[in-house]
């Protein structure tokens, strides 16, 4: 008889919830179900500025340079088990994971035109992912085909943007901060993606793609970010038996990195030939936009996001040339946009 009254009584609170436009949008899939995820990240920059600094000379650029690429990823996760609001055992299987980017480039001399191709190390590999709580990290490691085991350190677990949820129940129409580094993972889901170049025939764009340049962000939300970004729960969809949590985000954010260590990772084997030195290589970021979250509140999971961003990007590169010569200089602004979509597929295991 207690019993029966106390979830009558559970069932009269959560009505009233309900009644008052509470909802509560928590990670808590059923444990076994795969959730199968596509990510589109369209980039699209054009130079606004180029200086080049030797000594005391500088020297104003007047190529015109744009680039844009289109990075896509597919991924299957079979949750294994889950707890306090995150996957603590997840298979993660890397589908797709492509990158094809583009670069216009034209001066006095005419018009280049260069396309680079990128294939993830990751695609047709399998990676589990194991939650440490003592270490507050994810154990990581291939459960089928082995890989490059440097790759797993750059991965990031969460492609269901957990960071953007509210704490608690929230009444539609609530709004509350979302830390900024949260961004990284929804402009650059996923982690860095290892993507090999080496059949592309312009390693130069490559190279460029690979250091966050119209390419994916995440190495520039490793360090110093600042800025504020905002969600809101505007309200809820339904559609026959599901229902969706639609967030409103928007965000004003600055990033600065020290990438030179990535960068040297990065070096083109004519430059290290020829004694080229990268001195040091740094990256501002700036990112204002909006977007749209829709949580599957029935299922406790992402269903999809769309994301637009005004994009300024401002590199320096130092470079010489054997210990004696004198430091080049070369600076670049770009600005643009970055769109990325993202959505999320349930299915039984």
């Amino acid at each position: 008889m207690i019993g029966v009254l106390y979830r009558a009584l559970g069932a009269l609170v959560l009505l009233s919830i309900g009644a008052l436009g509470q909802e509560t949008l928590r990670y808590a899939p059923e444990e076994g179900v795969v959730l199968r995820r596509k990510f589109e990240m369209k980039h699209f920059l054009a130079a606004t500025r180029s200086v080049t600094r030797v000594g005391e000379v500088e020297e104003v650029g007047q190529r015109i340079f744009d680039v844009r690429n289109v990075e896509n990823l597919q991924t299957s996760d079979r949750i294994l088990s889950v707890g306090d609001g995150r996957p603590l055992r997840v298979r993660r299987y890397f589908d797709r994971c492509g990158l094809d980017g583009f670069a216009d480039l034209s001066g006095a001399a005419g018009s280049i035109n260069l396309r680079a191709v990128g294939i993830s190390r990751l695609k047709g590999k399998s990676v589990m992912l194991t939650w440490v709580p003592e270490d507050a990290v994810y154990g990581r490691y291939f459960d089928a085909l082995e890989g490059v085991e440097e790759d797993l350190g750059f991965l990031r677990e969460d492609l269901d943007l957990r960071g953007f949820l509210p704490e608690g129940v929230v009444e539609v129409g609530a709004s509350w901060s979302v830390p900024a580094i949260a961004m990284g993972d929804a402009l650059s889901p996923g982690g860095m993606l290892s993507f090999d170049f080496s059949n592309s025939k312009n390693i130069s764009l490559a190279r460029t793609l690979r250091l966050g340049t119209a390419s994916h962000l995440f190495e520039l939300f490793s360090q110093k970010v600042e800025g504020e970004v905002k969600a809101t729960l505007v309200g809820v969809e339904e559609e026959e038996d599901v229902r969706l949590a639609v967030l409103s985000v928007t965000w004003d954010l600055k990033t600065h990195t020290d990438i030179t260590e990535l960068a040297n990772r990065n070096r083109a084997s004519e430059e290290m030939r020829f004694g080229k030195q990268l001195v040091a290589m740094e990256v501002g970021l700036e990112l204002k936009g909006e977007g749209t979250i829709r949580w599957d509140l029935g299922s406790n999971h992402l269903s999809s996001y769309e994301f637009s961003s005004a994009e300024d990007v401002d590199s320096s590169v130092k470079t010489r040339i054997g210990d004696e010569s004198p430091i080049r200089e070369e600076i670049l602004e770009m600005g643009g946009r970055v769109v990325v979509v993202g959505t999320v597929e349930r299915r039984e295991g």
